[in-house]
C-alpha cells in the first residue's frame, strides 16, 4: 500500500465488498476515507474487516459499528503498540464490547463466558493480529492477476479470526 492509502475500488478488492456496500455504509455516517484524495488507510480497512467478521459471526450492528470506530479512532502506532504488547482481542459480549483491546487472558476468560452462557448473550472475540496480517497480505497481492478478497484467503477469512460466539469456543 502506498502511503497515500488506498483507493476505493483497491478498498473493495481488498476487502471483498461492492461498492455500493462501501457507500451505504458512508450514507449511514460511518467515517469516509481519511486521507487526501479520498483514499482509506490501512487502519480503516482493518476496522471495516473487524466490522464485517463479527457481524457475520453474530455480533449486533450496535457492537460491531462500536468495534469500528474504536479502531478507527486509534493512531496507527497506538494500533502496532497494542499489537506488539500481545493486546491483539477485541471482545463483544451482547449489545456491548471491552473498549479497548485485551491480551488473550482477559478475551478468554471463563466468568465472561459463563456470563454469555447464562445470559444467552453472543460473545464474539477478533484477533486484530490476524486481520491486520490478512489484510497486509491482500494489499501486498493487489494489482496480481487474480481478483483479490476474502474468499482467497480460505484460512483467514472474516471469522476464522472470530475465536468465540454465543458463549461457546470453536476453533481458529
Amino acid at each position: 500500500m502506498s502511503k497515500d492509502g488506498l483507493k476505493t475500488a483497491q478498498a473493495e478488492q481488498v476487502l471483498g465488498l461492492p461498492t455500493a456496500t462501501l457507500y451505504r455504509m458512508l450514507n449511514r455516517g460511518f467515517h469516509g476515507p481519511e486521507l487526501r484524495d479520498r483514499r482509506w488507510s490501512r487502519r480503516q480497512i482493518v476496522a471495516l474487516a473487524i466490522m464485517r467478521a463479527v457481524r457475520r459471526q453474530g455480533a449486533c450492528l450496535t457492537a460491531s459499528v462500536a468495534a469500528y470506530d474504536l479502531l478507527c479512532k486509534k493512531s496507527a502506532e497506538d494500533l502496532a503498540a497494542d499489537l506488539a504488547s500481545g493486546r491483539r482481542y477485541l471482545v463483544l459480549l451482547g449489545e456491548s464490547m471491552i473498549l479497548r483491546l485485551v491480551d488473550r487472558g482477559r478475551a478468554f476468560d471463563p466468568e465472561l463466558r459463563d456470563r454469555a452462557i447464562r445470559e444467552s448473550l453472543p460473545l464474539v472475540i477478533a484477533d486484530v493480529a490476524i486481520v491486520s496480517e490478512v489484510i497486509d497480505a491482500a494489499i501486498a497481492n493487489l494489482g496480481a492477476d487474480e481478483k483479490q478478497s476474502w474468499e482467497n484467503f480460505p484460512s483467514h477469512a472474516p471469522g476464522a479470526n472470530v475465536v468465540a460466539q454465543r458463549g461457546r469456543q470453536t476453533a481458529l
